[in-house]
């Protein structure tokens, strides 16, 4: 962050050095987007300069903005350089995020610019989770999220205030109301003529400022922070501008008026109103001008020459940067072949704890429920990394099934903390905790609530690494309960696992033993990548050996039963069941728990149906499109035609219901695993 103080006279000479800067860069942005130069969209900020110079030079280096799609402005206000800022708008190797995201995405966190979001209104909950990682390291920075006006209708900045303003976080939101969302006026979209009257909801200050003046948007930005840093609590500014040009270039604009463009041009433009300002007080002459104006153009000329001259990435580049470390499932791509390589001598399965064989049994080993197992795993992992928080509903008490019980008393409230009921911020909010230093472990209860934040998983939590170009990493891991067998009804009761294996950037646990789940929750503690933990609320009580110093890796299945005429692929709560079943069979039986279903270790499975021939996928979510298909279309491109019939036993396509008669008629269990595993025989 490049801090400007407004309160010097050569701090007002570079902050209109910098307003320069912005309208030199957008206006030739703008030419070289109409000769097709620049690929993509770009939405430009003309005229809006002053909030972007005077709110980031009220910063200090240490502290965070989060910024939307119109963000160019806000990347130079904040020291980031226009050559690479340049070269990423063009798509170039050179570029901020190495052209993996262009105008709309463009960050650098080192620098504090924790990243555009074309997604209107998300730059708030990530920007309430760099405040809360600045909370929990002492409060020594603050987070700027600039949203516009049209994003104060968007639910997560609503959930977002919230979250600040209940944690008394770090934060100044700052609101350019450029009285257009995209191309519907303020009045069409508000029914409040000052957006700042909604301060008074969430019991946190709120000021209004004139967005054409440098000098009072840096008095105001600077107060609010100097109060957050104290313990104030959040601030919300609403900074009073206008845009010049369209919501994106090639916009017609028939929505405003010439009057109206020519009024705020020649009666408010900030650059001229400024500049006259200086020269009043007898701090810049025209001749200072124009060397500013000069240095400005000579300073875009040199970006956009570099950026013509950079190299565009190599297309393998695609493939870096989703995830800390490489998988299977992307690596086929960048080796050419498009398909997974298996190696048969490969196996990450490890037998159960409980056979005599695994080299997890040997040592020590206690008897634990998977509940149990999962409360050991967080409480080891808070004890040796202060950096590992959690966040839910009704984390004090345990949450619903209570897995994490006694874990408020012994760690507290800063890192046990009950979070307000808006799963959209709370997961908002994990990433960009993440990114800035956090380990969150977030309870989101029940699966079936994967649907209100999903935006965040899908558009946040999987793309921030990617998007950023491997800049940061997202540490998050994310508890849900999920499956059915508890009379709960439909929107209790889902299984969603197969939904977010389909998110590129995002890992997916779904573990049925005490020794898997244990081992498996302190991995994604522990990993660099945002995980989603997905618990059978069923089988909370099912008991197993847990070896003491447990190590499961992300990506590794295990051989619970091993057996040579059949292979079972089961998950979670059809895990019991089918061991309970493969027990009294007289076939042998090879029953294996994926336990990660993304990464799949498809190398062990495809190594234990070579052995057997036959394979039987058993998993309690819908049928169609689902995970026991893609685990079939791996075995089928590896191993080719088997002995025997290939059985899928799950959901059909169908919500759960509530009566126990219908619930028991949808969902799969030992009968039904009987019976598939008698048609492959």
């Amino acid at each position: 962050m490049a801090r400007i103080d407004l309160t010097k006279a050569d701090g007002r000479r570079e902050a209109l050095r910098t307003m320069l800067l912005i309208r030199e860069f957008e206006d030739r942005v703008a030419d070289r987007y109409a000769d097709d130069e620049i690929p993509g969209f770009v939405h430009l900020s003309q005229g809006q300069e002053a909030v972007a110079v005077g709110a980031c030079g009220a910063l200090e280096p240490v502290d965070y903005i989060t910024s939307t799609h119109r963000a160019h402005g806000h990347s130079l206000a904040a020291g980031l350089s226009p050559e690479r800022l340049m070269a990423e708008i063009y798509g170039k190797a050179s570029g901020y995020c190495g052209g993996k995201s262009g105008s709309m995405h463009v960050a650098s966190p080192e620098e504090g610019m924790l990243g555009a979001q074309p997604i209107v209104g998300a730059s708030v909950p990530l920007g309430v989770g760099a405040a809360l990682a600045s909370q929990l390291h002492g409060g020594n920075w603050v987070a700027a999220p600039f949203l516009g006006d049209g994003a104060t209708a968007a639910g997560q900045v609503h959930e977002g205030f919230n979250l600040a303003a209940t944690w008394d976080l770090p934060a100044v939101f700052v609101i350019e109301n450029n009285q257009y969302s995209e191309g519907m006026r303020f009045e069409e979209q508000h029914n409040v003529a000052d957006l700042v009257e909604m301060a008074a909801a969430y019991g946190i200050p709120g000021e209004i400022v004139d967005g054409q003046d440098p000098e009072a948007v840096f008095e105001t930005v600077r107060e609010a922070r100097t109060r957050a840093t104290e313990g104030g609590g959040p601030t919300l500014v609403e900074a009073k501008t206008y845009r010049y040009r369209g919501h994106f270039e090639g916009d017609d604009q028939p929505y405003r008026t010439d009057a109206e463009l020519r009024e705020w041009r020649q009666e408010r433009d900030p650059i001229d109103n400024f500049r006259s300002r200086l020269a009043e007080r007898g701090e810049l002459d025209d001749d200072g001008f124009e060397s500013l104006r000069a240095e400005t153009v000579e300073t875009v000329d040199a970006a956009i020459n570099a950026a013509r001259k950079a190299a565009t990435p190599n297309p393998e580049h695609a493939y870096e940067a989703i995830y800390d470390d490489p998988v299977p499932e992307v690596e086929q791509f960048r080796d050419g072949t498009g398909q997974l390589t298996v190696d048969p001598q490969r196996t990450g399965t490890s037998v159960s704890a409980g056979n005599d064989r695994s080299p997890a049994a040997v040592g020590e080993t206690t008897r634990l429920t998977i509940r149990e197992a999962l409360r050991e795993a967080i409480r080891e992992e808070m004890a040796d990394d202060k950096a590992v928080v959690l966040m839910g509903q009704d984390e004090e008490i345990g949450g619903s099934f209570e897995v994490t019980a006694g874990l408020y008393e012994e760690f507290g409230p800063e890192r046990v903390r009950n979070a307000p009921i808006s799963e959209a911020a709370q997961v908002g909010a994990g990433v960009g905790a993440a990114a800035t230093g956090v380990r969150p472990v977030i309870n989101l209860s029940f699966s079936d609530f994967v649907g209100v934040c999903f935006d965040q998983l899908m558009n946040q939590a999987g793309k921030t690494r990617y998007m950023f170009d491997g800049a940061c990493d997202v540490p998050l891991t994310i508890r849900a309960l999920e499956g059915g067998g508890l009379n709960a009804a439909a929107q209790h009761s889902g299984t969603v696992h197969t939904l977010l294996s389909h998110l590129p950037g995002i890992k997916v646990v779904a573990p049925g033993t005490p020794a898997g789940a244990k081992g498996l929750m302190k991995a994604s503690i522990r990993s660099e990548d945002t995980v989603v933990f997905f618990e059978s609320k069923v089988s909370y009580d099912r008991e197993g050996p847990v070896p003491d110093d447990v190590r499961v890796q992300l990506g590794d299945a295990s051989v619970e039963r091993a057996g040579g005429d059949v292979t079972v692929v089961a998950t979670q709560r059809l895990l019991g069941d089918a061991l309970a079943v493969a027990d009294g069979l007289n076939a042998s039986v090879e029953v294996i728990d994926p336990r990660t279903l993304y990464p799949l270790d498809t190398a062990s499975i495809v190594e234990s149906v070579r052995k057997t021939g036959r394979l039987v996928v058993a998993d309690e979510s819908p049928l169609s499109y689902g995970f026991h298909a893609e685990v079939v279309t791996r075995v089928v491109e590896a191993v080719g035609g088997l002995d025997g019939a290939i059985e899928r036993v799950g959901v059909p396509d169908t919500p759960v219901p509530f009566a126990p008669t219908i619930e028991g008629e949808v969902l799969p269990g030992e009968s039904e695993l009987r019976t598939a595993i008698d048609r492959t025989l």
